[in-house]
């Protein structure tokens, strides 16, 4: 027969998961899947909480290794984005995604806890603490155990602000390392139309200089004057040409 010690069942799911150091199992018994949650939240001098910080277990120890996905505000849970250690579409992400949206009734995956409070961490002893997963004073202190939280009014774009914040900033950086590509793109391009004009405005010139040397060599020798001159005089006056002409004057 199996066992049911440990396993959460109908409002203690939400108590347990919020009560502030939380750690608990999501399985789906048909297929043997399973994650181990850890859901954290501190108290400051003011009693003012955090919000409640979801970390994965992704490795064989138990105790340290936990990467951190997200965590819930106003009874939502947002990726943590550019922080967290596993991608949004990554298995454990969308498991807990799916555990959060149907934490009133998960089934067919069952809850467990690990036989610890999950308020103060101390074993639990007691059946009816074992059955909620915490402990009589910590109950106490958390409210009626399986009383729903009321719902507090929140600013619709404030709900999941963290999150909106980091993939607005993954944005800009990539319009910023697309810009950045194109510029240099077109930076290059430019270079290199450049010396392609460069190129041919020598190639012009060399070739001008070739067809010079040979007219004022043909017509020195029909005119019976010195080529040599000729040729220089010639060049000279090509060259010139040239220069206005590709506006290298």
């Amino acid at each position: 027969m199996k066992t049911t010690r440990g396993q959460l069942t109908g409002t203690a799911i939400r108590d347990f998961a919020l009560a502030g150091n939380a750690t608990l199992t999501v399985q789906n018994p048909n297929t043997g899947n399973r994650f181990t949650f850890k859901i954290r939240c501190k108290t400051n001098a003011n009693g003012k909480k955090s919000p409640h910080f979801v970390s994965v277990l992704n490795g064989s120890d138990n105790y340290s290794n936990y990467a951190y996905i997200g965590f819930i505000r106003d009874d939502k849970f947002i990726w943590g984005g550019g922080k967290a250690k596993a991608g949004k579409d990554s298995p454990s992400v969308k498991a807990f995604i799916w555990f959060w949206n149907h934490i009133g009734n998960p089934a067919p995956a069952e809850v467990w806890h690990e036989g610890k409070c999950g308020r103060c961490g101390r074993k639990l002893t007691v059946p009816e603490s074992i059955e909620r997963g915490i402990g009589p004073e910590c109950a106490k202190l958390n409210g009626a155990a399986g009383a729903p939280k009321k719902a507090q009014p929140k600013p619709a774009p404030a709900d999941d602000r963290a999150g909106r914040v980091e993939e607005a900033r993954e944005i800009q950086r990539r319009e910023r390392a697309e810009a950045k590509r194109a510029a240099d793109a077109k930076e290059a391009a430019e270079e290199a139309a450049t010396r392609i004009a460069q190129g041919n405005a020598r190639r012009k010139q060399l070739e001008a200089d070739h067809r010079a040397r040979r007219e004022a060599r043909a017509k020195a020798k029909a005119q019976g004057q010195d080529t040599h001159d000729a040729e220089v005089a010639a060049i000279q006056e090509k060259q010139e040409a040239m220069r206005k002409r590709f506006g290298l004057a």
